[in-house]
């Protein structure tokens, strides 16, 4: 479908089929896209629950060919509720990277984003501000001597971060993922997330077989669509412990940010049984550590 000219925003609502009573909106700001589809979808059957319609919302903006570069901004907001809804709007503001969305009962709020700060304004339908808090990111360093089994990693100003913290994994890729912390404990050594993460993104068995910066995977074991793009900027790793950052997963074929010579050695079956299995895992050493910070918080 495509959206009426003059329109700002796009709402869909999706009924949630488990919950009784309980609905899902969608709203998206009609200037991140100029077409929008509404798809459905199957899930595959789950126990005790059978299959189940999945609802999906494509946005699209512009025609990109294939030797088209085009950067766009997507921002949506989601609403989970019984009975009526709290929102009646949602629109980008007035500044770039600015979303407002505005309540029924008049009362408003407003993120704006920024290369490194990121600031929240709550305003009452009286017009007062009843909250206002903006946050910084702070770059402690990169991340050395990393341990995956033990989720934890060494990290220049460890001595700054707080069990709790939230910190975001960069790297010149464009990775951009981030964690809780944990515990912080001596010489600089973070631990991050509970005993439920786990920082692999994907894993699979190798075939032996590589093509310059390429290395082919066993198609028996398929990364899917929605897992490849998290890959990108993530770390592979072989049975021998080496390890690339990830340029992109091909259906068939890996491509890692290192030479055609090293991704010739990259295939190893340090285990002996014939499989040469890999992991990607989320960061990874020399990945920029930086934590969101509060710097200035009211309360009202």
């Amino acid at each position: 479908m495509r959206v009426d000219e003059g329109a700002r925003t796009l709402k869909i609502s999706f009924p949630r089929g488990d919950e009784e009573g309980t609905q899902l909106d969608l709203w998206m700001p009609t200037a991140c896209a100029d077409e929008f589809v509404v798809a459905e979808g199957r899930r595959a059957a789950v126990a005790g629950k059978g299959s189940a319609r999945l609802p999906y919302l494509i946005a699209r903006s512009g025609n990109v060919g294939a030797d088209t570069e085009r950067e766009t901004l997507f921002c949506t907001v989601l609403e989970a509720h019984q009975g009526q809804a709290g929102i009646s709007g949602v629109r980008l503001g007035p500044d770039e990277g600015s979303l407002q969305v505005v309540f029924k009962d008049g009362s408003q709020w407003s993120l704006t984003a920024g290369a490194t700060t990121i600031a929240f304004k709550a305003v009452g339908s009286d017009g007062t501000v009843a909250r206002e808090v903006t946050a910084c990111l702070s770059e402690m360093g990169p991340v050395s001597e990393m341990d995956r089994r033990s989720l934890s990693f060494v990290v220049e100003n460890a001595e700054s971060i707080a069990q709790g913290d939230l910190l975001i994994f960069e790297n010149e890729l464009e990775r951009n993922t981030f964690y809780r912390v944990d515990t912080v404990h001596s010489e600089g050594r973070v631990t991050v997330g509970d005993r439920w993460t786990d920082l692999r993104v994907a894993k699979g068995y190798l075939t032996g077989a590589h093509e310059g910066n390429r290395v082919f995977y066993d198609g028996d074991y398929v990364i899917q669509h929605p897992i490849r793009a998290q890959c990108r900027g993530a770390r592979m790793v072989n049975e021998a412990g080496d390890e690339f950052r990830v340029v992109c997963v091909e259906d068939d074929a890996i491509v890692l940010d290192a030479s055609p010579e090293a991704c010739a050695g990259f295939p190893v079956d340090a285990n002996g049984d014939g499989k040469m299995a890999f992991g990607i895992y989320d960061f990874g050493e020399g990945d920029v550590v930086k934590r969101i910070e509060v710097v200035d918080s009211l309360d009202q």
